[in-house]
């Protein structure tokens, strides 16, 4: 599963950079806004491709606005979710998919990194409002009223 994946990426155009001793490889993603790194894990035993977009950290003066932020972007998400690491703040958002008993194509992988890639870009701004002192509540809003929540940032 992770040389389809890797063979993917170099067909799609991704940077990639393996990270040692894992099946696990670092990526880029850029938008016309921002961009992060990701980071693509496959659990060949398990039949999973997560990838996590590694959206920062958090002061720690600032994890409950973080928190509230993150669950109501979170709320009717439906590919993905937002998550924290209380203990050191860093924030990432993370999609999935596990292909047990089936095979994993390129469709299903562009699939899992585009659906990651744009939820973060349409969420990631309004995130760093709120590292920066944003109200969580208004950032969403004024996130969701640029875009409509059930459509992909184009």
């Amino acid at each position: 599963m992770f040389d389809q994946v890797l063979a993917w990426m170099e067909e799609d155009g991704w940077p990639t950079q393996l990270i040692d001793g894992r099946t696990a490889v670092r990526t880029r993603v850029s938008d016309a806004d921002d961009s992060w790194e990701a980071v693509a894990i496959v659990y060949e035993n398990r039949h999973e491709l997560i990838v996590y977009a590694q959206c920062g950290n958090s002061p720690d003066d600032r994890k409950a606005a973080v928190a509230e932020y993150i669950t109501r972007a979170n709320y009717g998400l439906p590919l993905g979710n937002f998550e924290m690491d209380y203990s050191d703040g860093e924030v990432r958002y993370k999609t999935g998919i596990d292909v047990e008993g089936g095979d994993i194509s390129p469709h299903l992988i562009h699939n899992v990194f585009y659906a990651n890639a744009s939820t973060t870009g349409k969420y990631i701004p309004g995130l760093r409002t709120v590292f920066e002192g944003a109200d969580p509540a208004e950032a969403v809003r004024l996130i969701e009223a640029l875009t409509r929540k059930d459509q992909p940032v184009q």
